[in-house]
């Protein structure tokens, strides 16, 4: 609601550089909220129909633009510009299953297609497995905007503009509140340290009901939600932070092995200590003992623990901080946006 009220460049901090033509669209989420579960497979159906006609339907869109390179996340999308024989930027996430994947291994192989983007290794060889060239496969995790980091005011400034108690230490948590993002793990890690305050920032109502229900529930004290923030507020909570957090889930594919955490490059950037959970995926980035803290995934004993090994050895956590403030240097939008067009320039031939 809040990006529908203000618009992508206002909510997310941004000069207005380009145009934004917004497409109607029908919210077949919401539907799904609503239907009864015996019509489930119904609603699939409808989704995928509806996603294959959508899809057309930007594609035609986007056609009449005459662009030199037509850039998509949507595997349908992909789909029809490459069937009409546009060249086509296509940017992974996620491996899509069921109808969608058959799409994917039609776009695999269409001669229109230019550049594959993914976040990780794991994405690119599940990617070739599925017939793509690895020649057109660049690797890109997600970045952040290090210029709303770049005047942070310290801990205690960052507390008293948020009105958080300054002698608590604080371990924060920014972003959705989806099961695989183990904020759950996070809210039974913060009943075994009582000594220290939780804050939790993000998630949709819904989520954010949820997860509440379950913290009053267990009774669990010191736990704070601060609800949802414009990305552009997000760095003074992380500043205000003894110790960041981020719990992903091992149970979950998309947490395992394809997520590429925007929150993680937020948490490098703010130069605070982070305790992250041991992944593939997030260990393609994050470095035991040298630019964040890794625990057992799943696991609220070794999650607090973590917390509290920083929380009493500062000198760790400041080298951990500042290792982690210099290595997302790499990770940066303009950096990848330049990679991007560098791989373009070269006729996706890998070169550098």
């Amino acid at each position: 609601p809040a990006l529908q009220r203000q618009g992508p460049f206002e909510y997310y901090g941004l000069a207005p550089l380009f145009r934004v033509r917004s497409l109607p669209n029908l919210d077949v989420v919401w539907l799904e909220r609503r239907i009864p579960h015996w019509l489930y497979r119904l609603y699939t159906a409808l989704y995928f129909g509806h996603a294959i006609l959508w899809g057309l339907y930007a594609a035609l869109v986007a056609r009449r633009c005459s662009a030199t390179l037509y850039y998509t996340r949507d595997t349908p999308v992909a789909f029809w510009l490459t069937r009409l024989g546009l060249p086509t930027a296509y940017e992974a996430h996620v491996i899509p299953q069921g109808r969608e994947r058959q799409l994917l291994r039609q776009v695999a192989f269409r001669p229109s297609l230019s550049l594959v983007v993914v976040l990780n290794r794991f994405i690119q060889k599940r990617l070739i497995q599925e017939g793509f060239d690895p020649g057109k496969i660049q690797i890109l995790p997600d970045g952040v905007d290090l210029s709303l980091f770049a005047s942070l005011p310290g801990r205690k400034e960052a507390r008293c503009r948020l009105g958080i108690d300054k002698g608590t230490p604080l371990v924060a948590y920014t972003g959705h509140l989806y099961q695989w993002k183990g904020v759950y793990t996070l809210v039974r890690a913060a009943q075994r340290m009582p000594e220290v305050m939780v804050l939790i920032v993000g998630g949709t109502p819904r989520d954010a009901e949820r997860l509440g229900e379950f913290i009053r529930t267990e009774n669990i004290g010191n736990v704070q939600m601060a609800g949802h923030v414009p990305p552009a507020h997000v760095p003074l909570y992380l500043a205000a932070a003894s110790v960041l957090v981020l719990p992903n889930s091992a149970e979950a594919t998309i947490s395992r092995y394809y997520t590429s955490p925007l929150k993680m490059f937020e948490y490098m950037a703010a130069e605070r200590p982070i305790v992250a959970s041991d992944l593939p995926s997030l260990r393609e980035v994050l470095r035991n003992g040298e630019n964040a803290l890794l625990v057992p995934p799943d696991d609220p004993h070794a999650l607090a623990e973590g917390v509290r090994h920083l929380l009493a050895d500062p000198t760790l956590a400041k080298r951990l901080a500042i290792q982690a403030r210099r290595d997302v240097e790499a990770y940066t939008w303009e950096q990848r946006a330049k990679r991007i067009w560098a791989f373009i320039c070269n006729g996706a031939t890998g070169e550098q």
